[in-house]
C-alpha cells in the first residue's frame, strides 16, 4: 500500500539514493494512477502502433515515429521499457522493476511534471529541484542532501 511505499522511500534516502529514486518514482506512479492521469503505454496513443519512440506529456502516452512527427526527442528502448514496466507493474512485481531498471532524479522530475501537467496544478517544488540539479550536476553529494526533504515537501504540497 501507499503508506509502506512512502516508508520505503523515506528509509532508503539515508541508505541508497538509487533505491530512494525508485521508491519516490513508485509513489508518484501511485499518485498519477490515483488521479487517473497515467500515460498510455500499450502502444502509440494515437494509432496503437507498438513501434513507439517517445513518451509525450501533451499527448498522454507513447508516440510512434509517424505520430511524433519529430516533435519530441526519441527515447532509448531501455527508457521506453522502463516507463512501460513502471505503469504496468502491480504491487507484487515491484521487485522485478526495481532490479531490472535504474531510476534517477530525471525520472522523478519527469513524473512530477507529468502529475503537474495533467492535474493542472502548479508545484513550485519541481522547479526548485530542477534548479538544485542544474546548479549542482558535478556536486552530486550536495544535491542528494537536498532531495529527501524537497521530495517530501513536494508530496505534501
Amino acid at each position: 500500500n501507499l503508506f509502506n511505499v512512502l516508508l520505503d522511500c523515506w528509509n532508503s534516502a539515508d541508505k541508497n539514493i538509487d533505491d530512494f529514486y525508485f521508491w519516490a518514482c513508485i509513489v508518484l506512479k501511485y499518485c498519477i494512477e490515483q488521479e487517473g492521469i497515467q500515460p498510455f503505454v500499450d502502444g502509440c496513443v494515437h494509432c496503437s502502433s507498438t513501434r513507439v519512440e517517445t513518451l509525450s506529456q501533451k499527448d498522454g502516452g507513447f508516440l510512434c515515429e509517424k505520430c511524433n512527427h519529430g516533435q519530441y526527442p526519441k527515447w532509448s528502448i531501455e527508457q521506453l521499457k522502463k516507463y512501460r514496466a513502471l505503469f504496468k507493474c502491480k504491487e507484487e512485481n515491484l521487485d522485478y522493476v526495481k532490479n531490472h531498471f535504474n531510476f534517477n532524479l530525471d525520472d522523478l522530475i519527469y513524473l512530477a511534471k507529468w502529475m503537474e501537467y495533467h492535474s493542472q496544478k502548479n508545484y513550485p517544488s519541481i522547479r526548485f529541484v530542477e534548479n538544485i540539479r542544474g546548479s549542482n550536476r558535478q556536486k552530486k553529494h550536495i544535491l542528494v542532501k537536498w532531495i529527501k526533504p524537497v521530495t517530501i515537501i513536494f508530496f505534501i504540497l
